[in-house]
Order: C-alpha cells, then sequence, then structure tokens
C-alpha cells in the first residue's frame, strides 16, 4: 500500500493459523444452548444445556446436572449469567459428550452461588443450594427437553458436598454422583471455602453443612460416595462408606484403590475410564430406571 514519502511501506494479510475443532467429534451433531433464568429472590442464573444426537422438539430426555457452588459476598456479581454455546469443553474427567451419547440432556456449568456477608453466608448454604437447584429444575422443565422427574446431579469436591446435601435434604433429584467430597465438616474444624469461623465459633453451622449429620435419605435416592486415591493434596477428609443413612443398596463407594498416586482430581486413563463406566452405571440404573 502506499506510504507517505519517508514512511515504510507495509501490507498485512489473514492467515488461519489454527483449525481446532470440538473434541468429542462423535457428539457433533448434538446441540446446546444458554439457558438463562432467575432464582426465587431474583437473581439471574444460567446453565449451558446440551443435547444428545437425534433429538426431537417436545422430546423430554433423562438429564444430568452438574455443578460446583461458588461463594459470593456480592449479590450482583453473582448473578451475571456468563458462558457461550460456541465455546469447546475439552476432555477430562466429566465429559457431557459421553453422557448424551447415552441419552442423556447435561445441564453443564449450572451457577450454584451461595451470597452473603463473608463472616456469615454459610449460615444459609443449605437454603440457598436448594433455592439454585429449583430454579435450574424449573428452567429445564420450561425448555420442554427434560424430564424433571428423572435427573441426577453430579458434583466433584466441594460440588460433592452440595450433592450429598442436596439428596439429604430435598426430593428434586433420582441419583446422585459425588466424587472427592468431604461430608464431614467437624473434620475442617479451621474453616472450609469461604467459612472463615471455627468449628467452636460456629458449631451450627459445621453440623448444617455436613450430610452426615442430616439423619435423612430419601426413598429413591442413590449417592456415590467419593472417588478418592490414596494420596490427596488437600485437606484430609477420609472416605464414609455410610455418609447417609438408608438403604444399602442406595449407596456404592468406588475408591480408586490402585491408583496410589491419584490425588484430589484424577489424572490415570485407567483411572477416568473407571470412574466414567462408574458414573453410567450409576446413572442408567437409578435415573433412567434400567
Amino acid at each position: 500500500m502506499a506510504a507517505p514519502a519517508g514512511e515504510a511501506a507495509w501490507s498485512s494479510d489473514t492467515l488461519r493459523l489454527t483449525r481446532t475443532e470440538d473434541p468429542p467429534r462423535s457428539s457433533g451433531r448434538s446441540r446446546k444452548r444458554l439457558v438463562s433464568y432467575k432464582r426465587a429472590d431474583g437473581m439471574n442464573l444460567s446453565f449451558k444445556l446440551h443435547l444428545p444426537p437425534g433429538h426431537q422438539d417436545g422430546q423430554k430426555l433423562p438429564a444430568v446436572m452438574y455443578a460446583y457452588p461458588l461463594d459470593y459476598t456480592d449479590a450482583r456479581t453473582a448473578g451475571q449469567v456468563g458462558g457461550s454455546t460456541r465455546a469447546l469443553r475439552a476432555p477430562g474427567p466429566f465429559q457431557p459428550a459421553l453422557l448424551l451419547l447415552a441419552g442423556y440432556a447435561v445441564l453443564d456449568d449450572v451457577q450454584m452461588p451461595v451470597v452473603g456477608n463473608a463472616r456469615r453466608m454459610y449460615d444459609t448454604y443449605q437454603k440457598q443450594i436448594l433455592s439454585d437447584a429449583r430454579a435450574a429444575l424449573a428452567a429445564a422443565d420450561r425448555t420442554g427437553a427434560v424430564d424433571t422427574s428423572r435427573v441426577g446431579v453430579m458434583g466433584h469436591s466441594h460440588g460433592g458436598l452440595m450433592v450429598a446435601n442436596l439428596l439429604a435434604h430435598s426430593r428434586l433429584f433420582k441419583a446422585g454422583i459425588a466424587r472427592s467430597g468431604g461430608y464431614n465438616k467437624t473434620l475442617t474444624a479451621f474453616g472450609f471455602q469461604r467459612e472463615e469461623r471455627t468449628l467452636w465459633q460456629a458449631p451450627q453451622v459445621y453440623l448444617q453443612v455436613s450430610p452426615l449429620f442430616s439423619g435423612r435419605l430419601h426413598p429413591g435416592s442413590a449417592i456415590v460416595d467419593p472417588w478418592r486415591g490414596r494420596r490427596q493434596s488437600r485437606n484430609p477428609a477420609p472416605p464414609v462408606r455410610a455418609a447417609l443413612p438408608g438403604d444399602p443398596g442406595q449407596r456404592r463407594h468406588c475408591s480408586i484403590g490402585d491408583a496410589p498416586l491419584e490425588s484430589h482430581g484424577y489424572r490415570a486413563m485407567e483411572s477416568n475410564e473407571h470412574e466414567l463406566r462408574e458414573q453410567l452405571d450409576w446413572l442408567d440404573r437409578y435415573v433412567k430406571g434400567r
């Protein structure tokens, strides 16, 4: 291109350096959409709804909800609607694509905020995650693609604690899968997440947040205690086989015992294959009712 006297001339071209495709190619015919909705108190929330290949409009599917509760001190920050239907989900321990191929709708990245004063937000933890879950299921029902009488819930770490509490204190879900969670917070007596008070300063909060002390598991629910390797990178929270009372047939504890180097997350191919197989079997049994 022309340039003034004494100045360098230059030109530019667009050259594509990468060609990134959706990693789980076998689910390429699946559809996804961003669903936004409000919690009972008016807070804006959202999740990504994935529908399997071949789904027909009006067809209601069994579903799996995956979530991780986050703590906020400001409701405006917690109420931001985020995410994109154009983002690619890299393969990992939780792969929506595999559940899609098994015939499930997937509610992914479901927002589960816990909002309040930094010193007291966990006073209302249980109430808030129940409100979050009810709002998400109501929004899923309005899409016309989810059979809300057949929904399982999954979570990892703090999300695993969420799963156990949702099963202990509601009848919203048919099944739950909790991974690497800690269900007795008295074992972390000097705080957890953004709870800064010690067990002795707020004993009722520690008991309320711990499903171990709930004394309830509604009929028809299923919970998988945490998958846990022998080497943990976080605060020790030994698996509890009887995390919740109920018929032993409603619970299954799965430990990656042959992977002594596995930590809070699982990296070995064999560990992740084991985990995925257990998850699919559990969901087919209790959500689909096979």
